[in-house]
């Protein structure tokens, strides 16, 4: 009787260079279709793994820059975004008898909350400001394009374990999103699950703050109710036109 052969199973081991997790700013939920990822010196594309992950394997020693997550056309509602890529580790090494340890992971994993445009599908428990922004309060004003929009919520002040108060805060919405061509913008917000509000369980106190290169301003809060369609406080008429010059601004963090 002759032995069967055995062989020992071939070692898979694939160079993971990095790779990029990609997020619906509203729901939380992971997006890995109707987009394209790419990254910058890197031939190859990335491969989507089972939990939604985009994952680039090493190419030699090339060290990308930059992500790319562009929206396929007529597929879903985000902007599109370009992130550096800084203090990649390098490889693990080609060689597959050298030691190597998986550290830094949390450097080799890059996290992208996309924007969502004024036509996103807003779940009805967003909070949702709808708005125009213009230079000054004149009817003929031209627009201000480009802005990161963001709605914030007041979190209330609340004792501390050192029986202290902690003063009330503004949290920012993971949703950032941008002004358009025609100064048009959509600020939305879903309270986190736990979320304490200054007007209580019923009501959320709401600002919209606004970002043009180093300068920050925002409108004045106020009361609405959640998940509810509103224009933003200080809005001329129901179109919800804003004057960049009338905002309140903000000091530099």
């Amino acid at each position: 009787m002759h032995p069967f052969p055995i062989s020992p199973p071939e070692l898979l081991r694939r160079r993971v260079l990095f790779a990029v997790d990609v997020i619906d700013p509203l729901t939380s939920a992971r997006v890995s279709a109707g987009i394209r990822v790419t990254a910058d010196e890197l031939a190859g594309r990335p491969i989507v793994n089972r939990s939604g992950y985009f994952v680039w394997l090493a190419e030699a020693d090339t060290a990308p820059e930059k992500v790319t997550v562009r929206v396929i056309p007529e597929k879903l509602p985000f902007e599109e975004e370009i992130r550096d890529l800084t203090d990649l580790p390098p490889p693990p090494p080609a060689d597959e008898t050298q030691p190597f340890t998986l550290d830094k992971l949390d450097k080799r994993v890059l996290r992208i909350v996309l924007r969502p445009t004024a036509v996103y599908p807003f779940p009805d428990d967003a909070t949702v400001i709808y708005g125009c922004m213009r230079e000054t309060e004149a009817d003929d004003a031209p627009p201000v394009p480009g802005l990161d929009v963001r709605l914030q919520w007041l979190e209330p002040k609340r004792w501390l374990e050192d029986d202290t108060f902690a003063a009330a805060e503004w949290k920012s919405s993971p949703a950032a999103g941008l002004t358009t061509a025609a100064g048009e913008f959509a600020a939305a917000l879903c309270l986190p699950n736990g979320a304490k509000t200054e007007g209580g369980p019923s009501k959320v106190t709401v600002r919209v703050l606004f970002q043009r290169d180093t300068i920050s301003k925002c409108t004045a809060k106020q009361e609405t109710l959640p998940g509810s369609r509103v224009v933003p406080q200080g809005a001329v008429g129901k179109s919800g036109v804003l004057a960049w010059n009338k905002l309140n601004p903000l000091p530099l963090q």
